[in-house]
């Protein structure tokens, strides 16, 4: 994994769940089970999106919004 960025999406049960957006080859299950050891289980993520780069701002903050806001319209 060479980045990770993480958001949270709408949910009707619990209102917001994570994301995580993985830039990187690594397997998805072995980020679960990274995730898994080290957070508790309402912070490891529900989904898991593969992305070639993280879009960022002009100072270089990452734009999760942007990519929570792209991937609800996909769904």
């Amino acid at each position: 994994v060479e980045e990770v960025a993480v958001g949270g999406l709408r949910d009707p049960e619990y209102g917001h769940v994570p994301a995580a957006f993985v830039v990187g080859t690594a397997p998805e299950e072995r980020i679960l089970d990274a995730c898994r050891s080290a957070l508790a289980s309402f912070k490891v993520p529900r989904r898991i999106v593969r992305l070639g780069g993280l879009p960022r701002t002009a100072t270089g903050k990452v734009l999760v919004r942007t990519l929570v806001a792209e991937l609800e319209e996909k769904e």
